[in-house]
């Protein structure tokens, strides 16, 4: 198979505790789709070159728009049912990550499903800061000075990712001063597109804001 530049894993396994239901299968109205469905279309238009969707393994993707089996979709990601998801958000990179590893990618993208309003331009953007800057171990969004998803990762810190336990992702490492030195941090000014959509309020604010998928 074809070498991969940049492979997104997009986290899909999260138990939606705080919401009380699988907050992936609820609709967003202004943009006719599941909140699941919004950035996974987002991720798909993107200049990323395959995606893989990590769930649980009870997860049929029941969330996710149909559309998203035929062409042109289909051919752009993969379903991995990830059996340690339970072990919190690093098992579920570390999921992505193997499967990711059988493509020979330069390096990953870890993205959240509960993300809806993450746009085309935005991951792109930090695509074409790793396509000019490869001796950097990462680039990572940031609002306020924080550190967010998306964060692309090189191969350089795949050994790291690896070692991830419990319910920590790639902020975890990054929050380390030696090694956010070796990266590059893009500031971003609009907080709506970090909007983590976790609560009942996030998501009746969530559902009231306009926008498009692409």
């Amino acid at each position: 198979m074809k070498n991969k530049q940049v492979i997104g894993i997009y986290l899909a396994a999260g138990k939606s505790s705080r919401m009380g239901c699988n907050k992936l299968k609820l609709p967003l109205d202004n943009y006719n789709e599941t909140l699941g469905s919004i950035a996974f279309k987002v991720a798909l238009h993107s200049s990323l070159d395959h995606l893989i969707v990590v769930t649980n393994e009870e997860d049929s993707l029941g969330w996710s728009s149909p559309t998203f089996l035929s062409a042109p979709y289909r051919s752009k990601w993969t379903h991995l049912r990830c059996k340690s998801s339970a072990e919190g958000q690093s098992g579920s990179i570390k999921c992505g990550l193997h499967k990711a590893l059988e493509l020979k990618p330069e390096a990953i993208m870890i993205m959240l499903a509960d993300q809806p309003f993450i746009t085309v331009e935005m991951i792109n953007s930090i695509i074409d800061e790793y396509m000019n800057q490869k001796s950097a171990y990462f680039i990572a969004s940031s609002y306020q000075n924080t550190i967010r998803p998306p964060i692309l990762c090189s191969h350089k810190m795949f050994r790291l990712l690896m070692h991830l336990e419990g319910d920590k992702g790639a902020r975890y490492i990054l929050r380390k001063k030696e090694w956010r030195e070796k990266g590059i941090v893009l500031h971003f000014e609009n907080p709506i597109p970090f909007l983590d959509v976790d609560t009942i309020e996030d998501y009746l604010y969530a559902n009231n804001i306009k926008g498009t998928l692409e």
